[in-house]
């Protein structure tokens, strides 16, 4: 009996709709029913002049799930730049979880994890910040890591956009939706007929690991190399958010659809 069923991201839509074919069910209904609304989000700096973009690279990570996020792939690729001498700063934000569906991380994988933390100062980890205390460090930071293995939606994108920071993220499920190349960097793995990119067997897992890997090292060096990139991918993030994710705007659909529904 409802009047609309509001997903967050068109990938989101259509894995209803698929979900509603492969269970043979009567779909019109739903389906007709079906819009997309991407989240709202506040700008977090309303000008990149605001930003810094000199200085050491200043990176952020943020999610309980490190492993599926792409944490572990991130470190390894850090843990090389900064040997070599490149000036890098990492926050990680994050209650290190592990075993996800995604990663099948492990506790050899935490350990490994958590040595490359202690062996560089310039590499720091929050067990938990408040969201409040994530949005100020963003102001700060020049590039957020999303290189997930699986994201429903990638809400740090957004937050790290609002920033004026290029994310970097993987290609499935809604990050290209919410991602590009003009406003940040999207590394290309491999994707399922449903737009999902969990490895899913042993051999598709480590060649997921090296391009990430791979791609993170390359995208990290053109970062440390060439800021005005850094500052013109930013500058398009922070429009992007107020052309696309504008709360007021979000607000105003959502009252279009409350007064429709009421004067049916």
């Amino acid at each position: 009996n409802c009047k609309k069923l509001i997903a967050l991201s068109d990938w989101a839509r259509n894995a209803q709709i698929d979900y509603l074919k492969r269970a043979n069910f009567s779909r019109e209904k739903i389906e007709n029913k079906l819009i997309t609304i991407h989240p709202p989000q506040k700008k977090i700096v309303n000008d990149i002049d605001e930003k810094q973009f000199e200085g050491t690279l200043n990176l952020l990570l943020v999610g309980a799930d490190f492993f599926r996020k792409g944490g572990l792939e991130a470190l390894e690729v850090i843990d090389a730049l900064i040997s070599e001498g490149h000036e890098i700063k990492f926050s990680i934000v994050s209650r290190m979880q592990f075993g996800d569906y995604a990663s099948q991380s492990t506790t050899e994988d935490v350990t490994k994890a958590r040595a490359i933390i202690e062996k560089h100062p310039s590499i720091h980890l929050f067990d938990y910040l408040s969201n409040e205390e994530v949005i100020e460090k963003m102001k700060d930071v020049h590039l957020v890591l999303l290189p997930s293995y699986e994201e429903t939606y990638g809400y740090t994108v957004l937050e790290g956009q609002a920033a004026a920071c290029p994310v970097i993220t993987t290609n499935g499920t809604a990050f290209e939706e919410i991602n590009n190349n003009e406003i940040g960097w999207v590394i290309e793995v491999d994707k399922d007929e449903h737009g999902r990119t969990v490895p899913r067997t042993a051999a598709a897992k480590a060649a997921f690991q090296t391009k990430i890997k791979t791609s993170l090292h390359q995208i990290l060096t053109t970062a440390l190399t060439d800021r005005e990139l850094l500052k013109v991918k930013g500058k398009k993030a922070l429009e992007k958010i107020e052309q696309q994710h504008n709360p007021v705007s979000v607000a105003q659909q959502l009252q279009t659809i409350y007064s429709e529904a009421l004067n049916e």
